[in-house]
């Protein structure tokens, strides 16, 4: 949970005025520390913080270098990622904070890597704390706003998701000034049989590391957790009971380094079919079904198969993605029988091949040995290899391909394309499984392609090898065919998800549909040759259940669906009807997709503070040109004029990490051009609420109640720091049905009398006193009074 917080306004003596700022060698109190520098901000920053611990680390001091993020670039000082995952669908909030160390405005254009299969559902920008939720529009019409507003000098940005890319595009940063803005994408999970990964891009921004990053992954399965790990940060917290668990990771002045993955084993049966349902608005049902094929329950009856081994040798594949490529074929190689029968194809420039399947008896020791001399060369023939391996697979009934590649063509007319001549008919009867060395990948239009696919994204690091260990087992496990889902009850032309005829062990199929009453899904296939038969009904509940989670699935995958046929269409005005379908689903469901983008402007509407967030409180000037403070991990705070509280405004995120303890921040004043050190700024983290002792007396019918501070609490006076008094916003006690604040006395207790008819009192009082302090926590104590 984000600590909440209290701002104590502690301005030293006052000031004279002078221009500049104090230079970074000058300590908080000094007069010296007026120095007139060219660089307030930096100034500011750089060799000016408190000497009180700031998140554990020696020293405290974050130093601001306006080298660092480039000449004329944004600073990345702060991110926060927190992640829910629920049922496999893994809901990703992003929070950063970028700062302008320069003396002018500069524009920011910022990129997200989305892994495949993900979609952004939110977008916000803040100003002075207050959050702007940006809106989703056809993408030349939110293009046209943002501009106009950029035009007109308001506030504004744009996000824009092109590929597995997302990008937004904000309006200037003012000098010396920061910029919060937040997005949040939704992606579905693949599970490997009982084992999930969730992955987080160790370079999420521009290639700009954080000073601060908090991570906070939250996992619900749908069975209970045999096991969780992050294999690339063993220094990751990680709470794990029953069906949920907790992974927190920070990071102060060094980068993520490696991707993060989470990776979780939940309890499974080898065969299992699931379904659960929705309602949104009270209206509209949705409906999910998943059929997993968890573990072969007839494992000694396994037959021969035919393996295709696909391999990438471009130049772009340089390094640990082609050391992992070789170490995938070459177990595969070593884990199939004699009986079993292989090809290989290697492709950069060029295609070569071998001509047919040969039996691993007589073959092993020849593809061993090409695999261990593959060496990276070249650009990327892709599409002309995936034509040679509809080739051979003509010449199997069930032929498994492993495809390792970035999947990326570089050599080709459509570099967007996977297949060549071939098409999806030519890999029917083929079961696909893609090792993808690229994040973001390319696995929708992997998926076009093959109907019976699994893409494993394998991560750099220790994370890897797990993902190399399960492509591996994919290549080499039993396949359930002749697959059929059946989906009755569902509305017609919404059910999505069908299609697949084989289902390898470790894979799923997920079915997503509107419904307005009963569905039943049955699933039928075969396994060594033996029938495999599941059926479930479920029906959406009558009244709204208020959760979007499976709305937004569904619609990501109709739009999925409707971007496909629009590629695949060469009638402008069907191209124009589903463009159009796109528009509306995305709008209708708040996606960003090929047609729509999210845009924000700011147009100075009623604030809307979010729950938590810190506020600062100064006394400056109403003539003042700008008023900010700058906080110890770098970030600076803009401060707005109120006019009924005469008072200047600010607010801003406290890193999760931050300890409760008492920091402090600089605030600067600007007048007739001229910046000011206007003084220190104390402020403390506050994540406890405070401790009372209650006593109580009853006596001829009035009942006294006095309560006394005992932890946990602290002034709330400007001008100094007192440490004896009491941080309390409310106090209140209930008796009976009736609420009575209680009120603060001469001696720091606190205390109330009010009268109690006779009968009430007769069997005793239940009192409650409930006391909260500034930064909104709060805490409860019961008490009961004797009749007397």
């Amino acid at each position: 949970m984000k600590p909440r917080l209290f701002i104590m306004v502690v301005l030293l003596p006052a000031l004279s005025a002078c221009s500049g700022t104090p230079s970074s060698d000058s300590s908080a109190g000094d007069a010296s520390a007026r120095k007139s520098t060219e660089n307030s901000v930096e100034a500011a920053i750089a060799g000016q913080l408190p000497s009180v611990p700031y998140l554990a680390v020696e020293p405290p001091v974050i130093a601001v270098d306006t080298r660092a993020a480039g000449a004329g670039t944004a600073r990345l000082a702060y991110s926060s990622i927190v992640v829910r995952v629920d049922n496999d669908v893994a809901t990703t909030r992003v929070t950063d904070v970028f700062v302008n160390d320069l003396d002018t405005e500069v524009s920011l254009t910022y990129r997200f890597p989305l892994p495949a299969d993900a979609a952004i559902t939110s977008l916000a920008d803040y100003r002075g704390g207050r959050r702007i939720e940006a809106t989703v529009e056809a993408e030349e019409d939110a293009r046209e706003e943002f501009e106009e507003a950029v035009a007109a000098g308001d506030r504004a940005v744009l996000g824009e998701q092109s590929g597995r890319s997302f990008s937004m595009e904000l309006s200037p940063i003012d000098a010396n000034a920061s910029r919060r803005v937040e997005l949040e994408y939704v992606q579905t999970l693949t599970p490997m049989g009982p084992e999930r990964d969730f992955v987080f891009p160790a370079d999420h921004s521009n290639s700009q590391s954080p000073r601060l990053l908090d991570v906070m992954v939250f996992v619900r399965g749908s069975e209970p957790l045999l096991r969780l790990v992050t294999p690339n940060h063993p220094d990751a917290q990680i709470e794990r009971q029953g069906a949920m668990a907790r992974v927190a990771l920070h990071r102060s002045g060094a980068p993520l380094g490696e991707d993060l993955v989470v990776r979780w084993t939940e309890r499974a049966e080898p065969t299992h079919l699931s379904a659960r349902a929705a309602r949104l608005n009270g209206d509209t049902g949705y409906v999910e079904a998943r059929f997993s094929f968890n573990h072969d329950p007839f494992e000694a009856e396994t037959e021969p198969v035919d393996v295709i081994l696909a391999i990438d040798g471009s130049l772009s594949m340089a390094g640990e993605a082609m050391a992992r490529s070789r170490e995938i074929a070459r177990r595969t190689v070593e884990e199939l029988r004699d009986s079993d029968r292989v090809a290989i194809v290697v492709f950069d420039d060029a295609v070569r091949s071998w001509e047919g399947f040969l039996p691993l008896g007589t073959a092993r020791e020849r593809a061993l040995r090409e695999i261990a001399e593959l060496r990276p060369s070249g650009q990327t023939h892709l599409t002309a290899a995936i034509d040679r391996v509809a080739e051979l697979a003509r010449e199997s009934e069930a032929p498994v391909l492993v495809l390792a590649s970035d999947g990326q063509p570089t050599i080709g007319d459509d570099l967007d394309a996977i297949g060549g001549v071939s098409d999806a008919d030519d890999f029917e009867h083929v079961t696909a499984i893609m090792a993808l060395f690229n994040y973001p990948g390319r696995q929708a239009a992997v998926e076009s392609l093959f109907a019976n696919v699994t893409v494993r994204y394998v991560p750099d690091g220790d994370a890897g090898n797990e993902a190399v260990d399960q492509i591996v087992e994919l290549a080499t496990a039993p396949v359930i065919e002749d697959l059929e889902v059946e989906v009755v009850g569902a509305t017609e032309g919404a059910v999505y998800g069908l299609g697949a005829t084989r289902l390898v062990r470790g894979d799923r199929v997920r079915i997503l549909a509107k419904a307005d009453g009963l569905v039943t899904v049955r699933v039928r296939g075969k396994l060594h040759g033996r029938l495999i038969e599941h059926e479930t009904s479920i029906e959406p509940p009558e009244a709204a259940t208020n959760d979007r989670t499976l709305a937004v699935e569904w619609a990501r995958a109709a739009i999925a669906d409707l971007e496909r046929q629009y590629r695949a269409e060469d009638d402008s005005t069907v191209r124009g009807e589903l463009r159009r379908r796109t528009i509306d689903l995305g709008t209708e469901h708040r996606l960003a997709s090929m047609f729509t983008s999210f845009v924000s402007r700011d147009t100075l509407g009623p604030d809307r503070i979010m729950p938590g967030d810190p506020e600062i409180r100064i006394h400056a000037p109403r003539s003042a040109e700008s008023v900010y403070a700058v906080l110890p991990w770098g970030e600076i705070v803009q401060c707005e004029y109120d006019e009924d509280e005469q008072l200047w405004f600010g607010r801003f995120l406290i890193p999760r990490e931050t300890s409760d303890d008492l920091y402090r921040m600089r605030v600067f004043v600007r007048q007739q051009g001229e910046t000011e050190l206007r003084g220190t700024l104390m402020f403390r983290v506050d994540s406890r609420p405070p401790e009372f002792d209650i006593e109580a007396d009853l006596i001829a019918g009035l009942l006294r109640v006095v309560a006394t501070p005992v932890a946990d609490v602290f002034d709330t006076s400007a001008g100094s720091v007192r440490m004896d008094l009491v941080d309390v916003r409310s106090l209140t006690v209930r008796v009976g049905d009736d609420v009575h604040s209680l009120m603060r006395t001469e001696d720091e207790r606190w205390e109330v009398t009010v009268p109690v008819l006779a009968g009430a009192a007769a069997e005793g009082l239940e009192l409650s006193l409930v006391a909260t302090d500034y930064a909104r926590n709060t805490r409860s104590l019961t008490h009961t009074v004797e009749s007397p």
